[in-house]
C-alpha cells in the first residue's frame, strides 16, 4: 500500500497516468484533440527524474542509483519519494510550456522549472 498524494483537482498522482492527467489540467490541455501528446508529457516525466537524480541522488539510493524510465501512459507507479511528486509535476508542466512558441509561455516555463529546483533542494523531514 503506497502513499497517495493528491494532485490538481484532488486527484491522486502516483502513477504515470495520474501525472499526465494532473499536468494536462495545469497546462489547460484537457479537451481532445490535445495540444500535446501523452508521449510529450511522459518525456517530461522522464526528464524530471533525470534532473531529480542530478540534484538529489540520495532519492535514488534504494534503486542502486538507477533512474526509472516510463514509456506508456498507464497505471505504472512512478518510483519517486511521495514528498517530491509535486516537484516532478512542476517540471513536467515547465517542460510542456517550453514547447510553446509564445514568449509568455517561456516565463511560465521558467516559473515551474524554478519551483521544481526549489522543491528538490528542500530537504523534507
Amino acid at each position: 500500500m503506497g502513499v497517495h498524494i493528491l494532485g490538481v483537482g484532488g486527484m491522486a498522482f502516483n502513477t504515470v497516468n495520474q501525472f499526465v492527467e494532473s499536468a494536462r489540467r495545469l497546462v489547460q490541455d484537457t479537451v481532445e484533440p490535445y495540444r500535446y501528446s501523452d508521449e510529450e508529457y511522459i518525456e517530461g516525466l522522464n526528464l524530471a527524474l533525470l534532473e531529480a537524480r542530478r540534484i538529489r541522488p540520495d532519492l535514488f539510493i534504494r534503486n542502486n542509483g538507477d533512474i526509472p524510465y516510463y514509456t506508456d501512459n498507464d497505471g505504472t507507479e512512478v518510483d519517486i519519494d511521495p514528498q517530491y511528486r509535486v516537484a516532478v509535476l512542476y517540471f513536467i508542466v515547465g517542460h510542456i510550456h517550453l514547447r510553446d512558441e509564445e514568449d509568455t509561455q517561456d516565463a511560465r516555463a521558467s516559473v515551474f522549472l524554478n519551483k521544481f529546483v526549489a522543491k528538490m533542494q528542500t530537504v523534507m523531514s
